[in-house]
């Protein structure tokens, strides 16, 4: 179900046995298989999601802020000083076998 702003009074069906009558100016949750031929002939317009409401806004907000890819930095032992190939933290350097001969 799609919900979706009429613009042309029209009758359709949920199920194909009972009809429902689209009134003009309503918002109405029709079939995902009407969608595309009803928009084309220009009976309708899909309501788009919006984010203006203080609500949507801050669980869009949430989201955003919770997705994995704005949690991820680069590990300590990885970071270098500027300029140079030593580790930042000395510490944290990784242990340098001897060479066998």
């Amino acid at each position: 179900m799609t919900r979706c702003l009429i613009l042309k009074p029209f009758p359709y069906s949920y199920d194909g046995i009972k009809s429902v009558q689209a009134l003009k100016g309503a918002f109405m949750d029709i079939p995902a298989a009407l969608v595309p031929g009803l928009e084309a002939e220009k009976y309708i317009v899909p309501d788009k999601p919006r984010l203006d409401t203080p609500e949507l806004a801050e669980i869009a907000a949430k989201a955003i802020s919770a997705a994995p890819e704005n949690k991820m930095y680069a590990a300590p032992e990885n970071k270098f000083e500027p300029g140079t190939l030593a580790p930042a933290n000395p510490k944290r350097a990784p242990k340098r076998r001897a060479r066998k001969s």
